[in-house]
């Protein structure tokens, strides 16, 4: 029995698990990059598998035991720790607003870690005008207008405060950042009515560097079942040569399609769907994206990685004088 015990503890402290262990943190961290993946379970195991080796061999290899070292080895313990435990309760999400929006479509791609559960709880996000300008093929300004309603435990409006948010300005939310994502286009306004009742919605067509004057979306009518595709048509010339700004096509049509059925609409247009109901193309209002962070512990890593950066100076600085001097 001591003997197994005596192998897996020379195991946990090996460099072998040590390699498999940053291999298999840098493949989940691909992942999470190239795939829809929305949970951090394996990198916050990652994470304790590497605080696991390193706490092994902090015990068991004399040379962690200089000072210097020491220092920098409690530093690098206590990051792990606390990354893992962060990564428990981590947010990264993007969410798209449209003018005229609230929080409607929900988050596009988020990560999050195991034990998070309430994303901005307490607030809604009601999205004002969106004011974007280029030049040539680069945003070179951009400012949103929103308006934030603060909510009591039972979901009631207490509370309203207008704010504007700009690529220098992020709004912050008990520990979340809100700030503007790099991402704008033009969105469909839509009112879908069948049997009395009305819904509004809004599908987002594609933002690129420079706007094509037709772009392609597939979008489903909520609670309905009811996929389509939609083509936007902009009469106007949207990019232009030097400084110009996102606008307002005068000249526009939405066509869709599902299955039999296909219709052309312009602003203000409604049509007679096969199944009984009307579908009214309301305008065409700009969309902008935003990135939610949340990281309970950010701040706190940060000075504990700037400590552990310092005492490795430390540690490595006789062998920086003793260059110098040698010069």
């Amino acid at each position: 029995m001591q003997t197994i015990i005596k192998w897996i503890y020379v195991f946990l402290a090996s460099r072998r698990f040590t390699v498999f262990n940053l291999i298999f943190l840098l493949i989940n961290l691909a992942v999470l990059k190239l795939f829809d993946i929305k949970t951090l379970l394996f990198v916050t195991l990652s994470l304790c598998a590497l605080f696991i080796n390193l706490f092994c061999c902090f015990i068991r290899e004399r040379g962690f035991r200089r000072w210097t070292m020491t220092v920098f080895h409690l530093f690098l313990l206590l990051f792990l720790l606390l990354s893992a435990y962060s990564s428990l309760y981590f947010f990264f999400g993007y969410l798209e607003l449209a003018e005229g929006q609230m929080e409607a479509n929900g988050y596009q791609k988020y990560i999050k870690g195991l034990l998070h559960k309430n994303v901005l709880k307490g607030i809604s996000i009601y999205q004002g005008k969106i004011s974007a300008q280029y030049k040539d093929d680069y945003n070179t300004k951009v400012k949103s207008l929103v308006r934030v309603y603060t909510k009591d435990e039972r979901g009631r409006i207490v509370g309203a405060e207008s704010i504007v948010i700009s690529p220098l300005k992020s709004f912050r939310w008990k520990g979340y950042s809100i700030y503007l994502g790099r991402e704008r286009g033009y969105s469909a306004h839509l009112l879908y009515k069948k049997d009395g009742l009305k819904k509004k919605g809004f599908v987002d067509f594609p933002s690129y560097a420079v706007f094509p004057e037709r772009q392609k979306n597939d979008f489903t009518i909520p609670g309905e079942g009811i996929a389509f595709v939609g083509e936007l048509n902009i009469g106007d010339r949207i990019k232009k040569e030097g400084l110009w700004e996102l606008g307002y096509p005068e000249k526009v049509s939405l066509r869709i399609e599902r299955g039999g059925e296909e219709y052309t609409l312009r602003r203000g247009d409604e049509v007679a769907l096969k199944n009984g109901a009307r579908l009214k193309f309301l305008g065409v209002p700009l969309w902008t994206d935003y990135v939610i962070y949340y990281n309970p512990l950010g701040k706190v890593l940060a000075i504990i990685g700037l400590g552990a950066f310092l005492s490795l100076i430390v540690h490595y600085s006789p062998l920086f004088l003793k260059a110098i001097k040698g010069k």
